[in-house]
């Protein structure tokens, strides 16, 4: 049966592609359940599509779990991942690891990941992603590089925010082109979150190595609460903007 999902956002955006087609009587009696493997299909019409069609840039960061297209992997591909071992994965070893095999799967999967997501989902922007929680085997990635990346996710938020935001946003014919942006968190999943402050996990994403923005852990971190207070005023000039405009 349904349970309850572990993502409000992610809950929220399937339900506002499904909800239309449930019947009166059904929402007037409960809101609509959604299964914990729930998948998003190309039939379906999303916020996000709604707000694109309405002007907006819409963009897509985080924990997805929505379902994704088949892997563009080999099943033998996949495997090889699962022996990668955990000295060989530092950023000077990244480029040449199994001939540059591993870095070209794991491009290659996250590429199809991203394709997926802004085609089913509706998002013109779709970076920094995870395709689904961590601890599982379908993660296309060797097993070390596994971890929660908080960082490197909200440092692409604000990127996109600051991007399209504010006085130096996107524009339409008429001046101000509004934003929306949808981001999902991998914690509380596993594995477990303190491996995931170590400094030497700080470069492992699911797009491959990251050369953090600060250099260090702690640069890195305190760059992206930079990040973050510019990313507010963004959204403070945006609003102003929006309001300016009559919008």
């Amino acid at each position: 049966g349904s349970r309850a999902s572990c993502s409000v956002l992610r809950n929220a955006l399937h339900n506002s592609a499904t909800r239309a087609s449930l019947s009166a009587s059904a929402t007037s009696l409960r809101p609509p359940a959604v299964s914990f493997d729930t998948r998003l299909r190309s039939r379906h019409t999303t916020l996000a599509h709604r707000l694109r069609k309405r002007g907006y840039v819409t963009g897509a960061f985080g924990l997805w779990q929505l379902g994704v297209s088949a892997s563009v992997a080999s099943e033998r591909e996949l495997d090889r991942l699962q022996g990668v071992n955990r000295s060989a994965l530092t950023p000077s070893k990244w480029a040449a690891l199994a001939g540059g095999k591993v870095k070209r799967l794991v491009a290659g999967e996250f590429a199809a990941l991203q394709e997926h997501v802004r085609k089913v989902g509706g998002f013109d922007v779709a970076e920094r992603l995870y395709a689904g929680a961590l601890d599982t085997e379908a993660v296309a990635l060797p097993p070390p590089m596994r971890t929660h990346n908080v960082e490197w996710v909200a440092d692409g938020a604000a990127q996109f925010i600051q991007t399209y935001g504010g006085n130096g946003g996107a524009r339409d014919g008429d001046g101000y082109r509004p934003f929306f942006l949808y981001i999902g968190w991998t914690l509380p999943h596993g594995p477990d979150a303190t491996v995931s402050l170590r400094p030497e996990a700080l470069p492992f994403t699911p797009a491959g190595m990251w050369k953090p923005v600060g250099g260090s852990a702690r640069a890195t971190r305190a760059e992206v609460r930079r990040r973050g207070t510019d990313a507010r005023a963004a959204i403070k000039t945006a609003k102003e903007a929006a309001e300016a405009a009559g919008k």
